[in-house]
């Protein structure tokens, strides 16, 4: 994947949530993708630990939860801000379906998610429990 294409992605998926656009840097350097609520900005790149496509659903999922919610965040027990709660998952998931529906993605990796959001998704019925060898 390249800047242009994964800006491309990024776009349709914004437009489809009737959202501003974010600027996706893309970058052969970083392994994590991670999502800049400030600047609106999505880094991401080829070395991405959950494989690109995945690494940017996750990222754009984070800029229309940003978009669409108030950025008030669930708080743990020791007080810490929960960013990937319920109404994340809810937008990944949306985010997940959208690219599906527009052909940009044929499948989502759920395995490849923090154990919350795979949990969640499990529960929710949009992910399927991994099946154990008998």
């Amino acid at each position: 994947m390249t800047q242009d294409e994964a800006q491309a992605i990024a776009d349709t998926l914004c437009k489809a949530f009737c959202i501003r656009k974010a600027k996706v840097r893309f970058t052969n350097r970083a392994s994590n993708g991670y999502y800049r609520p400030s600047t609106k900005e999505i880094v991401v790149g080829n070395r991405c630990w959950r494989g690109v496509m995945n690494g940017l659903l996750h990222e754009v999922a984070h800029h229309v939860h940003d978009c669409q919610e108030d950025r008030t965040y669930d708080r743990s027990a020791k007080g810490r801000r929960q960013i990937h709660n319920p109404r994340f998952c809810r937008a990944l998931n949306d985010v997940v379906v959208q690219a599906k529906a527009d052909g940009i993605a044929e499948e989502y990796s759920w395995e490849t998610e923090y154990r919350s959001v795979r949990k969640l998704a499990i529960a929710r019925g949009w992910a399927s429990a991994p099946t154990t060898p008998a």
